[in-house]
């Protein structure tokens, strides 16, 4: 309910292999976040809940989220 309110941007990095958190559970915030300024939804592929792990090891990989978490606006459309 109180994301339905958040006004600033929102990025969510989702680990495709994650045991713990639900898939879901990031398609439930983003279309909940209605007055969010942008919606943003990174889908990581191979990664697991220990996602901190993976980083250490992929320097590609911290790059992509270290951009998407700088980033201010989105490079497509938003999320609907």
């Amino acid at each position: 309910e109180l994301i339905r309110h958040y006004r600033g941007g929102l990025t969510i990095i989702r680990a495709l292999d994650d045991a713990v958190i639900p898939y879901d559970v990031a398609d439930l915030l983003m279309n909940a976040a209605q007055s969010a300024r942008f919606r943003r939804l990174i889908d990581l592929p191979s990664v697991d809940h220990r996602l901190s792990e993976k980083m250490a090891q992929d320097a590609c990989l911290r790059q992509r989220i270290a951009t998407a978490i700088s980033a201010d606006k989105l490079d497509s459309p938003e999320e609907e």
